[in-house]
């Protein structure tokens, strides 16, 4: 296996006040105070340096989410001192199900933050833009969805989870139920 390896272009060596240009010949060494310049492909280097940033903090973004979960799992009945009921087990496993789907199906997006409700339910949530995403798993087979934006109704969405055959092996993986839009919830606006 060789080592990577980058071939940088020889310097040019400017001579002020002639223009003499020497791009690496045998030419004589200009006289005065010659100025080193460099040229190099940074452009594309650039680009690909700012994606791997990105990538990395997209990355440790998912793992403070999966951090989150971690510690919601370890909080117990009336950890916020008004009687509000711990996590679910079962909640929890599909919270961790449901992480892990979506940072395989998405994973430039990861949620900007989880939060435990005082009914033990989980939520991930997003906020982009004017547009906040919540997707609460509200028992152990069903998310609920909500997408709201400024001046406009909150919109619903329930999703259940249903076993499904993923390269031969038995896994349960995420399955959109059909749409209802939870209108009563939002009757008092009209």
């Amino acid at each position: 296996m060789q080592p990577n390896t980058t071939t940088w272009p020889r310097p040019a060596i400017i001579e002020p006040f002639s223009g003499f240009i020497d791009v690496g010949s045998n030419a004589p060494a200009p006289t005065g105070s010659p100025i080193v310049w460099t040229q190099a492909e940074t452009f594309q280097m650039v680009g690909n340096l700012f994606d791997l940033l990105t990538g990395i903090a997209t990355l440790k973004k998912w793992q403070e989410r999966e951090q989150d979960l971690a510690r919601i799992r370890k909080l117990e009945s009336d950890w916020d001192g008004l009687d509000s009921e711990g996590p679910n087990p079962a909640i929890m496993e599909k919270a961790d199900l449901f992480l892990r789907i979506l940072k395989e199906r998405s994973p430039a997006s990861p949620p900007m933050r989880i939060v435990l409700s005082s009914d033990g339910t989980v939520a991930f949530e997003w906020v982009k833009d004017n547009y906040f995403i919540q997707a609460e798993i509200i028992d152990p087979v069903r998310v609920e969805w909500m997408f709201a934006a400024p001046g406009k109704d909150a919109k619903f969405r329930i999703e259940s989870f249903e076993p499904s055959s993923v390269s031969g092996a038995q896994e349960r993986a995420w399955q959109p139920a059909p749409t209802a839009i939870d209108e009563p919830a939002f009757a008092f606006a009209r």
